[in-house]
């Protein structure tokens, strides 16, 4: 039974409840394609842009607590090439929920496929004092070549959503203002300060005071951890900004380098995938039961025949005891990139093609 709502208020809260901590897709012409959100608020939401060039109602979907929702946004006028401001219209509920396609079952005996080094989301977010102590260990020791340079310097790294942490979660560019006044895009490498700008707005917080550069820090180019920044009260030159960019490439290389992330590194036998999810076996214990919880992000290294391995990012849908002693972890991918998308496409395909030679 399908329940439709168009209750302004309503949408609004599962929006700011919903829309930034599980995976979202935008169905276009029959088809699932994921997308990022870079802000999402009572009033609606902005997506990195889908290069879609039709004024049509946009439809969202994802998968919560067992039920499909679907909601249909309209193209604010005020969107762009690089953003989307999307403003609800209406949504709806289905209480059933049916997979959008079958997983491909691989067989154990013939596949090499298996996961390793399983990263819960909420645990790289510093409630491990080991972590934090490690992190603030290593900034003290880079702060200092950057104390003499610039006025203010800082490493943000404290799970807080900012509207620079929301931009980056998104995998969007790095930040580079210039000059406090400056309003057109310096380069297209960088986030667009105009837009950045228009961000602000919405998300009413303060404005720019000065020239920045804020640089994302990754765990496996996957997890945003944070970000380095610098303001000054002079101008910055892409000069800075290459120094400033190497400094967070050596923060970003050593933190990856700390085991203090990892609660599960046995290998885990694949057992099905598609271009949406992944389903593995891990060996049955408590802590595990309670580690990989639904509703539970993970970063996990995936390895495929032929000593192809990928990091992919997903969230945990069930977690279904079996009667060998294993329990079946059944994921679905978030914010999947193309490239990923073409990865499992690929290996997906190959796997059918061997089962039926």
């Amino acid at each position: 039974m399908n329940k439709e709502i168009v209750d302004k208020d309503m949408m609004g809260k599962i929006i700011q409840n919903l829309f930034t901590k599980i995976p979202i897709s935008m169905v276009y012409n029959g088809v699932q394609i994921p997308i990022q959100i870079i802000s999402a608020t009572h009033e609606g939401i902005v997506i990195k842009s889908t290069r879609r060039q039709d004024k049509q109602l946009r439809e969202l979907t994802f998968t919560n607590n067992g039920s499909q929702y679907h909601f249909w946004f309209e193209l604010a006028d005020d969107g762009n090439f690089e953003l989307e401001f999307l403003n609800p219209v209406r949504m709806e509920i289905q209480d059933s929920l049916h997979r959008a396609e079958e997983r491909i079952h691989l067989d154990a005996g013939a596949s090499k496929s298996h996961i390793t080094n399983i990263i819960p989301e909420d645990i790289v977010y510093f409630r491990h004092s080991q972590i934090l102590e490690a992190i603030e260990s290593i900034w003290n020791h880079k702060s200092r070549l950057l104390k003499e340079k610039y006025i203010y310097h800082n490493l943000k790294i404290d799970g807080k959503e900012d509207l620079r942490f929301k931009i980056f979660k998104s995998k969007s560019p790095a930040i580079f203002l210039p000059s406090k006044d400056q309003s057109t895009p310096f380069n297209t490498t960088f986030f667009n300060p105009v837009h950045f700008k228009d961000l602000l707005n919405i998300a009413g917080e303060s404005p720019l005071v000065g020239p920045e550069i804020s640089i994302p820090i990754y765990l496996k180019n996957k997890i945003l951890l944070g970000y380095l920044q610098v303001k000054h009260n002079e101008d910055l030159t892409l000069s800075d900004f290459n120094f400033m960019s190497s400094i967070a490439t050596l923060i970003q290389g050593e933190i990856n380098l700390l085991d203090l992330f990892i609660i599960h590194s046995e290998k885990c036998e694949v057992e099905d995938i598609s271009i949406h999810g992944i389903g593995f076996h891990v060996t049955e214990t408590e802590k595990l039961i309670r580690d990989l919880r639904p509703g539970r992000i993970i970063l996990f290294q995936a390895f495929f025949e032929r000593g192809l391995n990928a990091y992919f990012k997903a969230i945990i849908r069930n977690n279904v005891k079996l009667n060998n002693g294993k329990i079946r972890i059944g994921c679905e991918f978030f914010n999947q990139t193309p490239e990923e998308k073409i990865f499992i496409e690929n290996f997906s395909k190959k796997a059918v093609s061997n089962q039926n030679p």
